[in-house]
């Protein structure tokens, strides 16, 4: 029932564009890179017009336990959900207990008057529809990305003190906002970050009545961001988690013993590509140094996979897995991410980013490679009619005349079969699916004969 509510909501919010373009946690289309390099993108783009950057990251006290259902509620009215969803909605989300049970009996029943249901399917959603009102709130000079309760404000001007004064106003504006939410700001955890070797400590920002104060690194969202954006701290980081997945690499196989050649190049790009590719779009503007570090330990561990000697070159074990290195995985990321920004989503934010911000090191790639990547795309729109409203398609599970398989011959089956798809379908398009389940892997297929198509996926478990 809630997957069924929470399909429906969210063909609503994304079919009259509900959601502000900022936000882009849990939704189709997007990712949490896409956040972070909204932010660098624009620090480069200022910096090459010799103005000042200034990000402030925030942290929100319990945001999933203390969001307000009233908030919740008049935010979904405001955006004209109402009937039997907004009523659905009200009773899933107020009036719940909860209770111990022990070997000594239950506890007293308790009941929650803010907050979302840990886990529930709905809750991040709803958590998104309480914090769509805050990109209203700020003004035009400042920059938001919201992904779930991570939020991020970031402004720009040519002196310390104009950015200072639209950075502090955006965060009285923001503790304003969150507070009508039931939100508080937790101002100990939150991080100022100048993009500027010119010192900030004399033009403090404000929250709660406590000053922020500036660092010279943060984590967000995964990456850890310095004030040079030169990405070295995050390199230093990915350097020791990817070690650690070398390490225990090690353990499964030897030159002449352990798993399979095939199952640790599986792990390798499960665990190590996995770990490594996420950031690369946003490593474009790093040293050569980080990236060679970082090739050292891609050809470290595939020489474990491969069980080649330690002695051997790094480039050619690459090759020998038919892997790319890192500089490479570079460029692919910042380009399949350029493509998702122009094809995925409707008017992504992002799409225009190389046109809109040239000065940036992620559109000098797409730059170079521009006549590489397809054009004129067509970004899968939300049906005008939603899917619950169309006709129920008819379905037949028996053929006229046939009761029992086994009492027929394979020919007579298929000649029926043929003349019902003759008699009733001839001006169909028929598709033929079937798949199977292992305890291994998982696959399916689809035959269009009409268009001389067939489309085959296959899983490892």
């Amino acid at each position: 029932m809630e997957r069924m509510v929470l399909f429906r909501l969210e063909w609503y919010l994304e079919r009259y564009t509900k959601y502000p373009s900022c936000m882009a946690g849990f939704r189709r289309g997007r990712s949490s890179i896409d956040c972070v390099l909204d932010l660098s993108t624009f620090v480069q783009q200022e910096k090459s017009r010799k103005r000042i950057s200034v990000a402030l990251f925030l942290d929100v006290k319990g945001a999933y336990d203390n969001v307000a259902h009233d908030a919740i509620l008049t935010s979904l009215a405001a955006m004209g959900i109402g009937g039997r969803m907004f009523q659905w909605i009200k009773d899933y989300i107020t009036g719940r207990g909860f209770f111990v049970q022990t070997y000594e009996g239950t506890t007293a029943q308790h009941y929650t008057y803010c907050g979302v249901p840990q886990g529930g399917v709905l809750s991040p959603t709803l958590f998104n529809v309480a914090l769509i009102g805050l990109v209203k709130v700020l003004p035009k000079s400042v920059c938001l990305s919201i992904y779930a309760d991570d939020i991020c404000l970031w402004s720009a001007a040519v002196t310390r003190p104009q950015v200072r004064a639209r950075i502090q106003r955006a965060a009285t504006l923001t503790t304003a906002y969150l507070q009508k939410q039931g939100l508080n700001i937790s101002t100990v955890k939150c991080a100022l970050m100048a993009f500027t070797r010119k010192p900030m400590t004399p033009y403090p920002v404000y929250i709660n009545g406590q000053s922020v104060k500036y660092a010279r690194t943060h984590r967000f969202l995964g990456i850890i961001i310095d004030r040079s954006l030169s990405w070295s701290p995050h390199c230093a980081y990915l350097k020791k988690r990817l070690l650690s997945i070398v390490h225990i690499m090690k353990f499964l196989c030897g030159k002449a013993w352990g798993t399979s050649v095939a199952s640790m190049l599986q792990l390798y790009r499960a665990l190590f590509l996995g770990l490594l590719r996420y950031s690369l779009p946003v490593l474009t503007n790093t040293c050569k140094s980080n990236t060679h570090s970082l090739e050292s330990l891609q050809g470290q561990a595939l020489r474990i996979c491969l069980g080649l000697p330690r002695c051997a070159s790094t480039y050619a074990t690459i090759m020998l897995a038919k892997d790319h290195p890192v500089r490479t995985y570079i460029v692919v990321d910042c380009l399949r991410a350029h493509i998702r920004h122009a094809s995925r989503v409707p008017d992504h934010h992002l799409a225009l980013l190389p046109s809109g911000r040239p000065r940036a090191t992620f559109s000098d790639v797409i730059a170079k490679h521009l006549n590489s990547i397809p054009s004129g795309y067509t970004p899968a729109a939300r049906t005008a009619c939603p899917l619950w409203c169309l006709d129920q398609p008819q379905v037949r599970l028996e053929i006229p005349g046939i009761k029992k398989k086994s009492s027929h011959s394979r020919v007579a089956l298929k000649q029926a079969t043929l003349l019902l798809l003759h008699e009733l379908y001839l001006d169909r398009t028929q598709i033929y699916t079937d798949g199977s389940v292992s305890s291994s892997s998982s696959s399916s297929a689809a035959v269009i004969p009409a268009a001389e198509m067939t489309i085959k996926f296959k899983l490892s478990h």
